[in-house]
């Protein structure tokens, strides 16, 4: 289970804006510099999904990512400003944390970034869809990678830059977006990190598949960037799960606070019996 954790670690992103989209412009302007608190959560709702393999469920292949993410929101962070004004603030849109889906090497065309390099990387992150309204707002988005600790040097963190959305569903709170760069080596570094998360969820399933028996006993494990700091790793455990209209929905009670929407909710489901 720690490899599992460590590997959601590594995949785990900062995502900060320093602007939006022509579209909510007339919110931004004039804007204050926020003074960031925060405030922990008692209890938290994510969707599961109704059907699915518990064995596949952490896998996120490209074909069924969308059925069975699980993305923290918190109303602390963010609300969906696509046409009111109300009490917009820079800690609205300014913080955020997601996790590396996918990853591709391109070579059909130069990359849209600046540099214009004929071997360049797209890298598709999955976070909360209140954190991005349209096309025009993710390419003012900075997805941050490897902010592990205080220590290392802000000139060894890797970022990219958003271009568009690929997915987003305000009813399930879900977003994926692409980032372009040309540092192919990061590409392949986060492919690499890709393939061990999903090792080791298929090695922490083997091994703990027949230990899980009752609900109290499953974890719920959130990795994400408080104020924008720092990765830190919360953990906690589910406390009820239900379904309504086929849906399945999980309360939980690991901590949060700002800077924790759009985070990846890991909770390790290993009960056959049990849809994830």
């Amino acid at each position: 289970m720690l490899s599992l954790i460590k590997s959601l670690v590594d995949i785990t992103v900062k995502i900060e804006v320093n602007d939006v989209g022509q579209e909510r412009k007339q919110f931004w302007d004039g804007v204050q510099t926020p003074v960031l608190t925060s405030k922990s959560l008692d209890t938290m709702d994510v969707p599961g999904s109704a059907e699915g393999d518990p064995k596949n469920a952490s896998t996120r292949k490209t074909e069924n990512t969308f059925n069975e993410c699980s993305i923290l929101h918190s109303k602390e962070d963010v609300h969906d400003f696509t046409g009111s004004s109300d009490g917009i603030r820079l800690s609205d849109v300014v913080l955020g944390s997601g996790k590396v889906d996918d990853v591709f090497i391109r070579t059909d065309g130069p990359c849209p970034c600046h540099k214009k390099c004929q071997e360049w990387g797209e890298i598709r992150v999955l976070t909360s869809a209140k954190l991005m309204y349209n096309d025009d707002d993710a390419k003012h988005f900075v997805c941050t990678f490897f902010y592990d600790d205080d220590d290392k040097r802000m000139d060894q963190l890797k970022s990219a830059r958003g271009d568009r959305i690929v997915l987003r569903d305000l009813e399930k709170d879900v977003c994926m977006f692409l980032c372009v760069t040309c540092d192919v080596e990061l590409v392949r570094t986060l492919e690499g990190m890709l393939d061990k998360f999903e090792q080791s969820w298929e090695n922490a399933f083997d091994k703990y598949a027949n230990t899980v028996k009752w609900e109290s006993e499953r974890l719920t494990v959130i990795v994400f960037h408080p104020l924008g700091l720092k990765k830190h790793i919360s953990i906690g455990r589910v406390l009820t799960s239900k379904y309504a209209h086929s849906e399945k929905t999980i309360q939980y009670d690991t901590p949060t606070c700002k800077g924790s929407t759009g985070a990846y909710v890991l909770i390790p489901d290993f009960d056959d019996k049990d849809d994830v």
